[in-house]
């Protein structure tokens, strides 16, 4: 879970935590490539906000995990942060801290990728 804002963090990581996953958060991609070096990841979720990241930096990180599925939560719903999730195969949760539309997104990811796994 990747977000320059702690509370937001927090709220999203503690919504999942309420459907039982484990959430490994970072304020930046640097964080989170460091903090979850040991661990395989069964999606990553990046809440994309224009105003506040370097895309350069999170198209290269995207890029690097293209094999776990990406759910870019778009915080302001914008053209340019659609077009990046797009670009990286991540699926698009236009759904600004919309913690339901969060959790349900992140259910339909893992369960398509479970149904892929098994077949």
């Amino acid at each position: 879970m990747v977000d320059h804002d702690v509370r937001t963090r927090e709220l999203i990581s503690a919504a999942l935590w309420l459907d039982g996953y484990r959430v490994t958060s970072g304020g930046s991609v640097e964080d989170a490539r460091t903090g979850g070096q040991s661990m395989a990841w069964d999606a990553i979720v990046v809440v994309l906000d224009p105003r506040k990241q370097d895309w350069e930096s999170i198209g290269e990180y995207l890029a690097a995990h293209s094999e776990v599925p990406v759910i870019a939560v778009s915080q302001l719903g914008d053209h340019t942060s659609n077009l990046l999730a797009e670009e990286y195969g991540a699926t698009v949760c236009a759904a600004p801290l919309r913690l339901g539309i969060i959790r349900q997104t992140v259910r339909q990811v893992l369960a398509q990728r479970a149904a892929c796994s098994a077949a």
